[in-house]
């Protein structure tokens, strides 16, 4: 016996609660709207974040802790 395909069977899930929920607050579209906008921004910047390599973001922060910008150094003529 094979067992149940349980992240198809979790998605499916949720999309049919998202769509329930969504038919439930039509009423309030205008602020659904708002919310799912900031949902999908904080969905793309995690996908981001997880496939950021841990080489460049350790790189980042020794980067920004000794106070390298990246840029030349200036010198100040006297």
């Amino acid at each position: 016996m094979s067992s149940l395909p349980l992240i198809p069977l979790a998605e499916a899930a949720v999309f049919t609660l998202g769509c329930a929920v969504i038919q439930a607050l039509r009423s309030h579209a205008v602020r659904l709207t708002q919310v799912l906008v900031v949902m999908v921004i904080v969905a793309v910047l995690a996908i981001a974040f997880a496939m950021t390599p841990d080489d460049e973001l350790n790189a980042a922060a020794t980067a920004t802790a000794v106070g390298d910008t990246g840029m030349p150094p200036t010198f100040e003529l006297q």
